[in-house]
């Protein structure tokens, strides 16, 4: 007769105390730690220079944007993630008690790999989803120049735009802003 062995479920609290600890970045969800792959550097590339592109068209706008290093926290879903890049057109909403859990952004950014493409299109982008203040979801390709939108209308219906080639211009229309892909993949050759 096999015996199941109990998992021990953390608590958030339990989570953010280890992750303040740890040697590199895991996420969250229900209780249950996922540790978070390395990525190549034209995964850094585009992640760093979607950052910089973000941050000169989100400026006007008085947003903010931030890189990998921050954690959002889905409340319903029990979950904390970190995506490549998040936008934040507003002051940063967290639990007085969780102050690193960031809870409203507006954009989340995510660049795709072989490794993570199914996951972050699919249960994480289902996640981010759940998120009230996500206008916009944003996945980028990188060994192709190819964008993925997918923007949240006044009524809560997801609408999803592509974008192919260096020369085109990325519209992010929830949040008016317009990003051209030869910024996105400035230090990146095909």
């Amino acid at each position: 007769m096999a015996y199941l062995e109990e998992i021990h479920r953390l608590s958030l609290s339990e989570y953010v105390a280890l992750e303040e600890e740890a040697e590199y970045k895991s996420e969250f969800y229900n209780g249950e730690v996922y540790a978070m792959s390395g990525g190549t550097p034209a995964h850094s590339r585009i992640a760093l220079d979607s950052a910089y592109a973000m941050i000169d068209a989100f400026r006007p706008r008085g947003c903010e944007v931030f890189e990998s290093g921050l954690m959002i926290q889905v409340q319903s879903l029990n979950a904390v993630l970190y995506p490549d890049a998040s936008v934040f057109c507003g002051p940063l909403e967290s639990d007085p008690s969780t102050p690193n859990l960031i809870r409203n952004p507006s954009l989340i950014l995510e660049v795709l790999s072989k490794g993570t493409s199914k996951y972050d299109r699919g249960s994480k982008f289902f996640k981010y989803q759940m998120i009230p203040s996500l206008r916009t979801y944003v996945m980028v390709e990188q060994n192709e120049p190819r964008v993925y939108v997918a923007s949240k209308s006044e009524n809560g219906d997801w609408s999803f735009s592509n974008y192919f080639g260096l020369d085109a211009v990325v519209e992010l229309i929830p949040l008016g802003v317009r990003i051209r892909m030869a910024d996105i993949y400035k230090r990146v050759s095909f």
